[in-house]
């Protein structure tokens, strides 16, 4: 029998690994005898990535072993060359190549071998998993053939990044002389760790525009409040510049209005207009983040402009949504001045802009983005028209009517596994079920639908019918999912009947990382996912959850929706007690609070409670130290509406109480 598994990332090498730890169980047991089994990797490079616990021990032996996995251990991952692959698994053949087809009929891969061999070789299987990832998504980009680097000898300007392991490939392209100004798009955990390595160089050469469509960073993982709470972390490594100009505003001359925001002690300030014609700005969000636990010695950050310069200005084109891009008075005048960059920086945030266009130094004018719907393309293919780009230059035209001139792009906004599993797949690949972004359906036994023999796992599955049994559990494409799914899967192909049943891994959803040296930890729906938009939206940007007030007291920030009723355990907590606020909504299904707790610049804690149960959380600092606590509780079922506030009570051990 030939267990064949094609991938060498985190889910391949996860799944070979418990193969070979399972089969050398088996060998030392005598019963029954693996002699006629073999173990089989197939990966595209040299490079091979091995998870391991953070605090586990380097064979990772017990961490393999299902009743050992700890849902909230952090996961680290080790780059392994084939020579210390094949030290620590000498019963796995493997193969360095790439699968060119794939026939499910006679079970058997045709696989072409890298260089120099050059190789097409057929290989048989008895089981197969793919753990093939993903491709970087192209994002806004007008197409995937932007991703195409251009002929010899012209450097790319696009780069497409597709795990924080490649940012090294990102040092030859900060070398180069020529690239003196980088843009990224993206605001999930890839781009905070590609914008944290270019900022933390020591020369100031690089500037850096972040370009996020959200209303704050580590959109992905973290909420408005998680996001500001880790701010302080920051302070030693920021600079905001003396004269508290924006190093690029706009002039609103149709209304006279310079509308900019500025950092000052690490607090948000929004700098008022200069007429007498007030606008509303939003309030400003989190600058710099940064998804992985280590860090450099510099980081300096600076605050962007925002806000829609051209809402409710003179124009023609009124008819526009609010914030979407247009040009004054039609684009009949120039009416907008841009302030010359007087350069001292090192990185800008653009928040709550969308790209609209993009122009590379041989396009005559800018070409549409790629990822807006028919209502916004047609707009902006009569918008973009007026607009004149800069010759021989690199360009971005965001929806605010700002161009950059920028010399190189990093496009960092998630993965499309359509691309990697079609070229794997061949012919084959319209008799396999297809999920979100390509991702290949397979059911609670890892098997592809519709497959007996063949499995998936990693960021190249969809584990849509584990979100639908399992209500705390959601799939994010992380390594410590990846981990999971690939021992998972292994037991799933051996048919270990007794790990299956004691499998916990897939009931509730638990993730453990470090943003800025403080520790986060997220369990089950820690944002509101799957129970509806408006709690979701609330839970993640409502920044009043823990804003802190004076003299210990505790503020309570109601929303706009008349069905959401706002309830306070205690009005005028002691000095020495922790402010909490709780937001209690009404849905039909029920009750939901949010409970919260924070120390300004220590810890930030929230609790979503549904029906008396908890079903999220998200810590950060100290609290993480309650996360184990709070995954038993959530676990358990335990009903928590007796508590209240005390669940978040500092001064009541919680474990105990429970005990």
């Amino acid at each position: 029998m030939a267990f064949v598994v094609v991938g060498g990332g985190v889910a391949g090498v996860s799944v070979i690994s418990e193969l070979h730890r399972q089969l050398q169980r088996q060998l030392h047991r005598h019963t029954p005898s693996p002699s006629g089994q073999k173990i089989i990797l197939v990966s595209p490079n040299a490079t091979l990535k091995m998870a391991t616990h953070k605090d586990g021990d380097a064979n990772d032996s017990d961490a393999n072993d299902n009743s050992s996995i700890s849902l909230l251990k952090e996961v680290i991952v080790d780059d392994l060359t084939v020579q210390e692959f094949r030290k620590r698994f000498p019963r796995v053949d493997l193969y360095i190549g790439t699968v060119t087809s794939t026939s499910v009929a006679s079970k058997t891969l045709s696989v072409t071998l890298l260089p120099p061999s050059l190789l097409t070789i057929s290989i048989n299987y008895s089981k197969l998993c793919f753990c093939v990832g993903a491709s970087p998504s192209s994002g806004p980009l007008p197409s995937r053939s932007w991703l195409s680097p251009p002929p010899p000898p012209s450097p790319p300007f696009i780069h497409s990044i597709r795990d924080s392991h490649s940012i090294s490939t990102l040092k030859s392209l900060t070398n180069l002389p020529s690239v003196k100004r980088i843009a990224v798009i993206g605001n999930g955990g890839i781009a905070m760790e590609v914008v944290h390595a270019l900022t933390s160089r020591v020369n100031d050469r690089l500037d850096v525009d972040w370009i996020v469509r959200d209303k704050f960073l580590g959109h992905t993982l973290l909420d408005a409040t998680a996001a500001a709470m880790i701010l302080p972390s920051l302070e030693n490594r920021m600079r905001c510049r003396d004269d508290n100009v924006p190093s690029n505003a706009f002039i609103d001359s149709s209304e006279d209005v310079v509308v900019s925001e500025i950092v000052v002690d690490g607090v948000d300030t929004a700098v008022e207009p200069t007429s007498k014609k007030q606008k509303t700005l939003e309030h400003l969000q989190p600058h710099g983040s940064s998804l992985g636990p280590y860090w450099f010695d510099k980081f300096r950050a600076e605050s962007r402009t925002k806000g829609s310069p051209f809402t409710n200005a003179r124009c023609a084109c009124h008819s526009c949504r609010p914030g979407f891009f247009c040009m004054p008075n039609g684009g009949v005048e120039d009416e907008m001045e841009e302030k010359v960059d007087e350069g001292g920086r090192n990185l800008k945030i653009i928040y709550e802009r969308k790209v609209m266009g993009f122009k590379r130094k041989t396009d005559e004018q800018f070409v549409v983005a790629g990822d807006l719907n028919g209502s916004e393309r047609e707009e902006v293919l009569e918008k973009i028209k007026i607009v004149e780009g800069n010759k021989g230059k690199n360009q971005i035209l965001l929806d605010s009517g700002e161009i950059l001139n920028v010399d190189a792009l990093i496009i960092a906004c998630g993965v499309d596994s359509n691309h990697v599993l079609d070229s794997v797949l061949g012919a084959s690949k319209e008799i396999f079920s297809r999920g979100k972004n390509g991702t290949l359906k397979v059911s609670k036994q890892m098997k592809c639908l519709g497959h007996t023999d063949v499995f998936a796992a990693g960021d190249c599955c969809d584990l849509g019918e584990f979100e639908k049994e399992n209500e705390l559990f959601h799939q994010m494409q992380l390594w410590s999912q990846a981990k999971i799914e690939g021992t998972y899967a292994a037991h799933c192909m051996l048919g270990l009947d007794e790990e299956l049943m004691s499998d916990f891994c897939f009931e509730m959803f638990a993730h453990q990382t470090t943003f800025l040296d403080k520790r986060v930890a997220l369990l089950g729906l820690f944002n509101g996912q799957k129970m509806g938009g408006k709690l979701n939206e609330f839970v993640m940007t409502e920044e009043g959850l823990a804003k802190e007030v004076s003299e210990g007291g505790a503020e309570i920030k109601g929303l706009v929706d008349p069905t959401c009723e706002i309830d306070m355990a205690r009005e005028t907590p002691p000095p020495d007690k922790i402010e909490s606020i709780v937001s209690t909504k009404k849905l039909a299904e029920g009750d939901i609070k949010v409970l919260t707790r924070v120390k300004k610049n220590k810890e930030y804690v929230k609790c979503i409670v549904s029906g008396g149960r908890v079903v999220g959380a998200m810590l950060v600092g100290e609290a993480v130290d309650l996360a184990d606590t709070m995954e038993q509780i959530m676990m358990s079922r335990i009903n928590v509406d007796a508590l209240d506030f005390d669940l978040l009570d500092d001064n009541i051990e919680i474990d105990e109480y429970f005990d």
